[in-house]
């Protein structure tokens, strides 16, 4: 019966994971409404409720602090990377046409610092944000899944608006899963670099 009267631990834990300072207050407002609603309407009906304001607050608290100031600071780290690897690229084709550097070492020198300029904004991003560094990383990986959806739909659903209109299907999808995997690894580079800097900033912090 005790444990009856105990709110859901995975939607509480889902509010104490947004770190709002009035979180704590409407977690225990919500605990003794849950226990209320559970000795009278039953722990089903009570846990149902517990979830559905759960998410409620949630949103708002997300919407208030997090969500509109991260997805811009994410949207600057994704152009940022973006904007490096173009540059990167277009040196590097310059000096191939002009023939300073062969074609293998040009290879090398994407393969080598294209992930370390992911690795290298996340860690900057999250050093100088660190209150918005773990939201940050979320919303960079959606911003990837993002891209690769829009990717999808450009190729396949819109084939009259770009070059690849005579493209055979199995090509297509040979470029779809390279863009995919491209954009799986800017997202886990991104993350490893913005953790690594939320764990400088703890140290920092704590020294």
């Amino acid at each position: 019966m005790r444990d009856e009267l105990k709110p859901p631990t995975v939607a509480s834990r889902l509010l104490s994971w947004i770190r709002d300072p009035d979180g704590p207050q409407i977690l225990g407002d919500l605990s003794e409404e849950y226990g209320e609603r559970a000795r009278s309407l039953g722990a089903a009906a009570a846990r149902r409720w517990y979830w559905r304001e759960t998410i409620r607050n949630a949103g708002v608290l997300l919407w208030r602090k997090r969500i509109v100031g991260t997805t811009v600071i994410a949207w600057m780290a994704f152009l940022t990377v973006a904007f490096l690897r173009y540059t990167l690229s277009k040196i590097l084709g310059e000096m191939w046409v002009s023939r300073q550097i062969g074609f293998p070492a040009v290879y090398l020198v994407q393969e080598l610092c294209f992930p370390i300029v992911g690795v290298v904004v996340g860690y900057v991003f999250a050093v100088t944000l660190p209150d918005r560094a773990k939201h940050m990383r979320i919303t960079y990986a959606l911003l990837c899944l993002l891209n690769s959806i829009w990717f999808a739909l450009w190729l396949f659903a819109f084939p009259n608006i770009h070059r690849f209109v005579l493209v055979q299907p199995a090509m297509k999808e040979r470029l779809l899963f390279q863009f995919l995997g491209h954009q799986a690894v800017a997202a886990g580079l991104f993350f490893i670099g913005a953790g690594a800097g939320m764990r400088r900033r703890k140290v920092a912090v704590t020294q």
